[in-house]
């Protein structure tokens, strides 16, 4: 028996560290800012680290610290970032169901940290971004007191046979949907959902996102 199993996204993320990259004013930017290096250089970069992270993985590694017994279901490609994701998880004494995407390398996060601690992050999806419907044996998560699900690339039929089976067992259920879940979801559907659900983790935006509105009181949402 598991205290939780975690479903959703692996990555392998990379941190690269330079001095070299600036933060200037840009009006065309989304957040009103650009992070920048020269075009046509080669960069210099003061350091680079290289971890395992993603939905499912950095849950299950939360969780596993706390002293719970814990198993992670997760997709990955058929390549180095895969098996370093395998290893990750052996090490950390946590069981691993890995969906092996023979098409598709794994998700990876190239992350630039200037030296204020500022980021940009590029982001391939990978292998994570196709979730399907046979990628969870339901009849595992039985073995389960509590399912932790971050995104499963906008697979809402797939959510929902979870959760769904997660009611009919008794299995406690804790969601941290990502972008595609909220906006592929009528606000009915993920309402239906959610309601089966013990533990909603969504940020103001992400709420913005479920309820279709720009409204700016915190109290209305």
């Amino acid at each position: 028996m598991y205290d939780v199993i975690t479903i959703g996204s692996a990555f392998q993320d990379v941190y690269v560290f330079s001095k070299k990259f600036r933060i200037i004013k840009d009006k065309k930017a989304v957040t009103g800012a650009s992070q920048t290096f020269a075009f046509g250089t080669k960069i210099e970069l003061d350091d680079i680290l290289f971890e395992v992270g993603g939905g499912a993985t950095n849950t299950a590694n939360t969780f596993k610290r706390q002293g719970l017994r814990v198993a992670c279901i997760t997709r990955v490609g058929n390549d180095a970032a895969g098996e370093e994701v395998k290893r990750f998880l052996d090490k950390n004494n946590i069981k691993a169901y890995l969906v092996t995407d023979q098409k598709r390398r794994t998700a990876h996060s190239v992350i630039f940290l200037n030296s204020k601690g500022e980021r940009t992050i590029l982001v391939y999806r990978g292998a994570a971004h196709y979730f399907s419907d046979n990628d969870v044996n339901l009849k595992l998560l039985k073995n389960a007191k509590w399912l932790y699900i971050s995104s499963l690339a906008g697979n809402l039929n797939l959510l929902n046979k979870i959760v769904g089976y997660a009611r009919l067992h008794q299995i406690k259920v804790a969601i941290n949907p990502g972008k595609l879940e909220l906006t592929k979801g009528s606000p009915e559907k993920l309402r239906r959902i959610f309601k089966q659900t013990d533990l909603l983790l969504i940020n103001r935006e992400e709420a913005l996102l479920c309820l279709r509105t720009e409204v700016s009181s915190d109290k209305n949402i």
